[in-house]
């Protein structure tokens, strides 16, 4: 729609496809495609029964960027929209560049204002899609990467959508000047040192004298990649269904023996972002699949990037986040039986209490005077499972249950009045455990860093 004239109206067909709302959030930069955007949006709040609200994110880079957010304030005043601010400040050297640094803690500021159901709505156009598209490109991307950015995507509990992607530039700008609106010209968008702002002024320009329209096809190229995408992303879950195991979603190594490469790259690609973890370049999810994988029976080879640490062990691939030092043997503390206790570290998760028939520690041990405690392995423990005969070591009843090495040393252990009681999602001693008839209490251990 590059060529038509920008109405409230062609929003329209979108904002009817959406779910009702609890709010509509505008990210506002102040910048043209933005002001232009919330402009729209508040004049369709009414007809649309939408809550409609402002919110900028003053990097603190700019010497001018208070008074931008002073700018965008009156901005939303004059509109009688309600309007917040949050202020990034970097602390650390940024891993990857200011900008995706950034990038980064403006998205997380996001994801924190939306509610369940609320819409976070971004002024991206075409012609940024059509750059987006270019700069991915250029550092060798697969079709994830060329499909740019989404119209509409999960963003915490709400969602984030870019209804303006299939507008120009131009028709952004028509629009602001016919309704006299100002905006902010950020100086930085000029410098040539940036990629994005090289492909923009310089480069695009240039293919726009050679072929009319090449903005708005590179846009459709974009969307012919993200319905490739959605096509490589429903064999890849299909393959997932079928190849993934266990609590911890780990991954059978024989699923690469059965696909073809194509395939598996792509199974390992989903895998990794449907678990949450960002995606590893292109050399190390090599090196994933030509030493992890192919690597002999009895190797555990790790592979760690940005975050994430991917291990093998007994056939299967499992991805978790950086473990803490292991806990000093004999260290204990009280545990509740009607709450969910918090472990220290917190990136170790938490121990959540559930009443069960026929299973966990029988309630009639824990009365008001039973001392329930949570301990970490000194070496040399002991238990008499549930169901069988005999003290087993916790060695043979973790290589038994298949806990990866890597987890031993973490485990929680469950006392009560001083003797072992539970291995969280293992097994309870017998002398503890309920008849069949009986109810008990499972400790359940939830551990953030794999979940």
């Amino acid at each position: 729609m590059s060529g038509e004239r920008l109405t409230p109206a062609t929003l329209l067909p979108l904002l009817q496809q959406l779910p009702s709302a609890g709010r509509w959030w505008v990210g506002l930069s102040g910048g043209v495609d933005s002001t232009v955007l919330l402009h729209l949006l508040s004049r369709l709040r009414q007809q649309q029964s939408a809550q409609l609200s402002a919110l900028h994110v003053d990097h603190g880079i700019h010497p001018q960027s208070a008074a931008w957010a002073e700018w965008c304030q009156r901005y939303c005043q004059s509109l009688q929209i309600p309007f917040e601010v949050q202020r990034i400040k970097l602390t650390d050297p940024p891993d990857g560049g200011v900008e995706a640094a950034l990038r980064r803690l403006r998205y997380q500021h996001f994801t924190a204002a939306l509610k369940e159901g609320d819409l976070l709505f971004l002024g991206h156009h075409q012609d940024d899609q059509a750059e987006t598209m270019l700069l991915q490109l250029l550092r060798g991307c697969g079709v994830r990467g060329a499909a740019a950015m989404p119209p509409l995507r999960r963003l915490g509990a709400g969602w984030l959508l870019r209804p303006l992607l299939g507008v120009s530039r131009q028709a952004i700008e028509g629009y602001a000047r016919h309704h006299q609106l100002s905006w902010i010209e950020d100086p930085s968008n000029q410098s040539r040192h940036h990629d994005r702002n090289y492909l923009r002024h310089q480069l695009l320009p240039a293919l726009q004298q050679r072929r009319q329209g090449v903005v708005a096809a590179l846009a459709r190229s974009s969307d012919h990649f993200r319905e490739a995408e959605q096509l490589l992303e429903e064999v890849a879950e299909e393959d997932l269904q079928r190849w993934q195991r266990g609590a911890d979603a780990a991954l059978e190594l024989a699923a690469f023996e059965t696909l073809s490469p194509g395939r598996s790259r792509n199974l390992l690609r989903h895998w990794i972002v449907s678990r949450g973890f960002s995606l590893p370049s292109t050399a190390r999810l090599e090196q994933i699949l030509t030493t992890v994988v192919t690597a002999a029976v009895d190797r555990r080879p790790t592979i760690r990037w940005q975050g994430t640490v991917l291990s093998r062990y007994r056939g299967r691939l499992y991805l978790y986040r950086p473990l803490p030092p292991p806990q000093k043997g004999g260290e204990h503390y009280a545990l509740a039986t009607t709450a969910p206790t918090q472990l220290s570290p917190s990136t170790l998760g938490r121990i959540e209490p559930t009443r069960i028939a026929g299973g966990g520690i029988a309630l009639r041990w824990l009365e008001e005077e039973a001392r329930v405690e949570l301990r970490w392995r000194q070496g040399g423990e002991r238990i008499s499972p549930q169901g069988r005969s005999g003290h087993h070591t916790l060695k043979n009843i973790f290589q038994e249950a298949g806990i990866p090495p890597w987890l031993r040393p973490h485990w929680p252990l469950i006392y009560l009045n001083g003797e072992l009681a539970q291995l969280p999602g293992i097994c309870t001693a017998t002398d503890f455990a309920p008849p069949a008839t009986g109810t008990g209490l499972l400790f359940q251990w939830r551990r953030d860093f794999i979940e």
